[in-house]
């Protein structure tokens, strides 16, 4: 990959469609991916980020649960 986007989440279920929808209309010329830092959400942010897996194939979920937070 030449660009990596790296979103944090922590609890953004109320915000994270927005935002992979807003990327979901970016084009780029060069290969990039989206990757989704679960640190330890409650909420539903990572299911939602996982359902646009389907519609962003450079969408990645990863989690990083040593740490709570953003």
């Amino acid at each position: 990959m030449k660009l990596s986007i790296v979103i944090p989440c922590y609890n953004a279920e109320a915000t994270i469609a927005a935002q992979l929808e807003a990327l979901e209309c970016q084009q780029c010329a060069i290969p990039w991916e989206i990757i989704i830092v679960n640190n330890r959400c409650t909420d539903r942010s990572i299911e939602i980020a996982r359902d646009y897996q389907s519609r962003l194939p450079n969408l990645r979920v990863v989690d990083a649960l040593a740490r709570q937070g953003v």
